[in-house]
């Protein structure tokens, strides 16, 4: 299943974009938990340092802290338990329900110390009698309760023995000072400067407070204070302490939703995002796959034989720039296989005519309908010689076509090739009543070929220039150079000119362009000249214009200085 490119393309696709967006959900989470976190401490440092100011105005405004506890009952949900003592240490406000300043203006409970009077619980846990001043009662941080306890020194308070200051379920408050036997404090009622309070919360943490602070024990809760002075016209009159929770466990419940919701949120876009990059990897993996199936099928269709299929490939630019190669090679190939099969046609049209004339006169011998004269016999000649050079044109032009053509290129003088081509074909155009002319300059023309393939190409030139130049015409053999680093030879005839549309094909293996007047070649004489000259490094070339005659124009390299010829 998985040697399928397309299928590969699409999971490797999907996998990046699902570890992106994986990777991106976990760094926006934690961002915006941490600037959540960050935010949330702006503002309740905020509403402290107000409240702090508040507070101030008031004990300014009322000249005591009397009444201030109905200032902590309207206070909306805080950062925490908040505790308000005064210059001497002694708790006056507490946002704790049921909690508030005891008998006196100390901390202590309710005279009846029950539920029904604003004092304790029914559920509070009885625990030893302490001393000090300290408020009590859970309250950890917004919206959560299980906060610390607080004890500070002031004037000596008796807990009560419902479970402490107020009854408060699950907390107690005691003072640790020097202690002697059986547990009992030392130094008096009121503990000295070191001594020390344990709150025990229920469920919750164990704080040991001092006069100077609060340190707290290793917990699985952890809780945090803090001491904000309050301060009216220009003296401290007062302390406002937070108590709050730290770490995961005391996370608020706002919180909680908040980031749930941004959980959610991220979930949904993610999964969102990857079903895209699933729909997006499907359409632009098929859009890379598609032209190659065409390509494929394409390549099917030409193993089988069929040279014409073509593809149609427009994009992306690399398919189609394969798939213009691929239709060149199929166009290649088709014109190949046209090729092979007017070649083999062409041969057997060729052969068939000597043939015919050979066991046409032979059988005439035979049957004694034709004389067996001189004039009989030279006509089967003719013939077996002309089918001698077409098989030597063919094997020629094979051998030339494979690169296996044998050449000794030596330095030869191109003036005296081209003199040897014209002299061979003098009688023929004395005979036809064409005038062939000569010409080259006086400077050899040093030129590296093979002497006998070099006049092979010219003979050709020449005997073709001769066949289509009517008595009275003239064909012209003019040596030129050196030019271009060679020696050019041109073959001009004033015969009647070869036709446009004709010019490209001169060329090629069996071409005639009028069967009917060119009688006694086998159309092979042009095409064996291009493949010699070409074998040498040289070119062929023509040009003509109807009705004034045509030029071939054969030309070689020249040979190195200092070859001999």
């Amino acid at each position: 299943m998985f040697r399928s490119m397309r299928l590969r393309l699409i999971l490797a696709f999907v996998v990046v974009v699902g570890v992106a967006v994986g990777v991106a959900e976990i760094i926006a989470e934690r961002t915006a938990r941490n600037e959540f976190d960050a935010y949330v401490s702006r503002v309740d440092a905020a509403y402290l340092e107000t409240l702090a100011g508040k507070l101030g105005d008031y004990y300014a405004a009322n000249g005591s802290w009397r009444e201030v506890e109905s200032v902590f009952q309207t206070l909306p949900q805080a950062p925490g338990r908040l505790q308000l003592l005064d210059s001497s240490g002694n708790v006056v406000g507490d946002s704790s329900p049921g909690r508030g300043p005891g008998p006196g203006g100390s901390p202590g409970g309710p005279s009846d110390g029950g539920p029904d009077q604003g004092g304790g619980d029914a559920s509070a846990t009885p625990t030893p009698a302490a001393t000090g001043s300290a408020p009590d009662g859970p309250q950890g941080g917004p919206g959560q309760s299980g906060g610390g306890d607080v004890a500070t020194p002031g004037p000596a308070a008796t807990a009560s023995p419902s479970g402490g200051p107020g009854g408060v379920p699950g907390g107690a408050i005691s003072t640790l000072g020097p202690r002697g036997p059986n547990n009992a404090p030392q130094g008096g009622e009121q503990g000295g400067q070191n001594d020390l309070a344990v709150a025990q919360i229920a469920g919750g943490p164990r704080l040991l407070i001092a006069s100077s602070g609060i340190a707290a024990e290793a917990t699985p809760t952890p809780q945090s204070v803090q001491r904000i002075p309050v301060y009216a016209n220009g003296q401290q009159v007062g302390t406002l302490v937070v108590v709050s929770g730290t770490g995961a466990a005391a996370q608020s419940t706002f919180g909680d939703r908040f980031f749930d919701r941004v959980r959610l949120g991220l979930i949904v876009g993610g999964g969102a995002a990857l079903l895209l990059a699933i729909i997006l990897a499907v359409v632009l993996v098929d859009g890379v796959t598609r032209p190659l199936r065409r390509l494929a099928e394409g390549v099917r269709r030409i193993a089988a034989g069929d040279f014409s299929e073509r593809v149609a490939v427009t994009s992306p630019s690399e398919a189609a720039e394969l798939a213009r190669s691929f239709n060149r090679m199929a166009e290649s190939l088709e014109q190949d296989r046209e090729t092979r099969h007017r070649l083999l046609s062409d041969i057997v049209h060729e052969l068939r005519t000597p043939l015919s004339v050979i066991q046409g006169t032979a059988q005439g011998f035979l049957d004694g309908v034709i004389p067996a004269d001189t004039e009989h016999a030279s006509l089967i000649r003719d013939e077996a010689s002309l089918l001698s050079k077409l098989v030597t044109d063919l094997r020629d032009i094979a051998l030339a076509e494979a690169g296996e053509l044998r050449l000794e290129q030596e330095p030869q003088n191109m003036s005296d090739l081209a003199r040897q081509a014209v002299a061979a074909a003098s009688v023929r155009a004395g005979e036809k009543g064409v005038s062939l002319e000569f010409q080259t300059p006086s400077d050899a023309m040093p030129v590296t070929v093979d002497r006998d393939r070099t006049l092979q190409v010219l003979g050709n030139l020449v005997d073709n220039a001769l066949r289509h130049t009517p008595a009275g015409g003239k064909v012209t053999v003019s040596v030129r150079g050196p030019l271009d680093g060679g020696v050019a030879v041109d073959v001009t005839d004033t015969g009647e000119g070869i036709a446009p549309e004709h010019l490209p094909h001169v060329f090629e293996r069996f071409y005639r362009i009028d069967p009917a007047r060119s009688p006694g070649g086998t159309g092979l004489g042009l095409a064996i000249a291009k493949q010699l000259t070409e074998a040498q490094g040289g070119t062929l070339s023509a040009k003509s214009e109807p009705g004034r005659g045509s030029s071939f124009t054969v030309a070689l390299p020249l040979a190195p200085l200092g070859a001999g010829m």
